[in-house]
């Protein structure tokens, strides 16, 4: 009941992160601490959240969904939940690229991390970040058309370039940057000297 801004509440949330479980417990045993705080957490959009961060980067996806809609049903506005829907949706367009809906799922994940870029107060350099990790994934397993995977990458890249004049610091969007670069010029190199 207390505010976010209180010291416990702070607490609470630092310990609940899934990539600080991770490394400190393992998948297993982050899943069975989550589990044991569900009733005293259910109502708090940030525990489903991070439960269900654990399961899109780490775990099941059918999981990832369900705690992530959770998470949806009780702040629909949260740009964080928005941001790590997005890269569920990737991820869940990454494990059968080739099935029909896979395209239509990378389209509404990049509608969403798009809204997020466009908003300034929402997600910082995150939404970048999964949009380039995550769609150069796409291009290579998902796009099967060279010049269909060279528009595509150069697209990321121009965003990226964006992102990167509002956070140049960001090493993580420079590496990003470097990699769809790469991969954009393998392309151009003919597929005998590939």
């Amino acid at each position: 009941q207390m505010p976010r801004s209180a010291r416990p509440h702070r607490i609470v949330r630092t310990f609940l992160n899934h990539e600080l479980l991770f490394r400190a417990i393992g998948v297993d045993q982050a899943r069975n601490l989550y589990g044991s705080l569900e009733q005293l957490l259910t109502s708090q959009s940030p525990y489903w959240l991070q439960r269900g961060s654990l399961e899109v980067e780490n775990g099941d996806l059918g999981l990832a969904e369900n705690f992530l809609s959770q998470a949806r049903g009780l702040e629909p506005d949260d740009h964080n939940v928005d941001n790590e829907w997005a890269y569920l949706l990737f991820k869940k367009a990454l494990q059968i690229p080739g099935a029909m809906n896979a395209p239509s799922m990378v389209a509404e994940a990049t509608r969403i991390l798009e809204g997020l870029i466009a908003n300034r107060k929402s997600g910082g350099q995150y939404p970048y970040h999964v949009l380039g990790s995550q769609g150069l994934s796409w291009a290579r397993r998902g796009i099967r058309d060279e010049d269909e995977r060279a528009r595509y990458l150069r697209k990321l890249i121009l965003r990226i370039d964006e992102g990167l004049k509002k956070y140049p610091f960001a090493d993580e969007l420079k590496q990003l940057q470097t990699d769809l670069k790469r991969e954009l010029l393998s392309l151009a190199t003919p597929y005998s000297s590939r």
